[in-house]
């Protein structure tokens, strides 16, 4: 089980000099959070995750937000960043088509998309919007994107002009765009009872393009590339990652921290309160001790008879390459 608010509340609302009961803890608590979670790959913030991949192209999850780690097909991969492909010394850029040649073991990013398909390119598709659930009569979803002849989609509801296009959210649905997309290049929605569903449909095909939670107002999902699934049969393209998991507030006493370290919310709390009062010496203090809390727990969690795993490339990458065997 994760730690919930529920499960430290009462040493937050103290750190904070603040009642149980004030609305405000859940504030410092996000807060808290959100300055912790890049310091370190810390006891509960990453997830092992296998799948079947569709495409040799992958949107992950809502809630991953780097993949530290990739295996395809049972065989360790090597993540690239997204100025791999424009290094001199580099492979060049490489196709997600399949065509052209496609390095061995990686994995490249491609950066952030809304949806975990892209739309057909087509000059005749409008996007409709499904309501899994009864919404409220004011839910709507607003799309941004390009239209059939390349030109930023923009409307003007009530005489306002706007970037995008908004549409009401009904259940079921559909509500189709009044305008066509070529390419869809992100999507704001309300917040809304259940799942929102997004569908392409070029007057005789309805392709899905996303799925979007009641809480996702601004929907992004890292995607990368991974060329070696290309010329893998679909059934037996197995991923297996480690991943980073994505920030998420919470809101209520029963939702999960990703932060498990009592002790270094605490500190951070008072980290915070410091660097209100403009004390920044102070606030750095609080926070050193923060982070150490949370090194401890990484140590305990570990333990002491883990082996440490030290990663070197493979020769025949491209890159600066690996370790020359002298001995063979």
């Amino acid at each position: 089980m994760r730690l919930t608010v529920a499960d430290c509340k009462s040493e937050v609302a103290e750190a904070a000099s603040l009642n149980v009961s004030d609305s405000r803890v859940y504030t410092y608590l996000n807060k808290a959070v959100k300055r912790l979670l890049p310091k370190g790959k810390w006891v509960g913030t990453t997830e092992r995750y296998r799948m079947t991949a569709t495409d040799a192209l992958i949107v992950w999850p809502r809630r991953f937000q780097t993949i530290e780690a990739f295996a395809a097909c049972k065989y360790p991969s090597i993540i690239r960043n997204g100025w791999y492909e424009f290094l001199q010394s580099g492979p060049g850029i490489i196709e997600t088509d399949g065509s052209g040649w496609l390095p061995g073991s990686n994995l490249i990013d491609r950066e952030e998309v809304c949806g975990f398909a892209e739309l057909s390119g087509g000059t005749t598709s409008v996007i409709r919007t499904y309501a899994d659930v009864a919404e409220a009569a004011t839910a709507t979803i607003t799309y941004y994107g390009y239209d059939e002849n390349d030109n930023w989609i923009r409307t003007n509801p009530g005489g306002v002009w706007q970037d995008g296009e908004t549409v009401a959210i009904v259940n079921p649905g559909p509500v189709p765009t009044t305008k066509f997309f070529t390419k869809l290049t992100a999507a704001r929605k309300d917040e809304t009872n259940g799942t929102i569903r997004s569908y392409e449909w070029d007057g005789a095909t309805s392709t899905a393009i996303g799925i979007y939670e009641w809480d996702e107002l601004n929907p992004q999902y890292r995607r990368s590339y991974a060329p070696m699934l290309e010329n893998v049969a679909d059934a037996d393209k197995l991923v297996d990652v480690v991943a980073k998991l994505r920030y998420r507030d919470v809101s209520a006493d029963e939702d999960a921290l990703l932060i498990t370290c009592v002790p270094a919310l605490v500190e951070e709390i008072r980290a915070l309160r410091m660097y209100e009062a403009n004390m920044t010496q102070e606030g750095m203090a609080h926070e050193s001790i923060a982070v150490r809390y949370l090194n401890e727990q990484l140590n305990e969690f570990f333990g002491a008879g883990h082996t440490p795993v030290i990663k070197f490339q493979h020769r025949d990458e491209w890159g600066g390459g690996g370790i020359e065997n002298v001995v063979s």
